[in-house]
């Protein structure tokens, strides 16, 4: 099985992203830790760094360890450091995978896809999914060159007899 659909995105991103929040809601936010990691896998499949699933799998790792070990639970101080580390090392591999998709995707289609980082910073994984959905991927490529937000591509002269009624 890949890790891909047959244009090269990843198959998180031909769903919906109403259905991805549903599922990261209803899951208690184990889909978004899986989502995570299936992109970071998804990424490093394309040649790219290790470092955001390295980082998500120790997130995993630390979840679990902070879950079941009777030392981190009895101990407030512990706890309250493994969770601002686990914290820490969350948004550092979610912006180191942002990093690497774009990269990813300005060396390959020699263009910039845009991933705002405050979104980023609040919806983590969903948006970056989002954003490589193909459908906003195509609709980024074609008003890349658009004059405003209306996307037009050129001015109208309205001086050109031609046009007039």
């Amino acid at each position: 099985m890949t890790l891909e659909d047959s244009e090269g995105h990843p198959w998180s991103a031909n769903v919906g992203i109403g259905w991805i929040i549903m599922l990261v809601a209803f899951s208690f936010g184990t889909a978004l830790v899986a989502l995570s990691i299936y992109l970071a896998l998804w990424i490093r499949s394309k040649g790219r760094s290790l470092l955001p699933l390295a980082g998500f799998l120790l997130v995993v790792v630390a979840l679990i360890a902070a879950r079941f070990l009777p030392q981190i639970r009895a101990n407030a101080v512990l706890e309250d450091r493994v969770a601002l580390g686990t914290y820490l090392l969350w948004l550092a591999s979610t912006f180191g995978l942002r990093y690497e998709i774009t990269q990813y995707y300005r060396k390959t289609e020699g263009w910039e896809i845009l991933i705002g980082p405050w979104v980023t910073y609040f919806f983590s994984a969903i948006y970056i999914n989002y954003c490589i959905n193909p459908f906003t991927l195509l609709s980024a490529k074609k008003y890349a060159n658009s004059v405003t937000s209306l996307n037009l591509t050129a001015p109208r002269h309205t001086s050109d007899p031609a046009r007039e009624p």
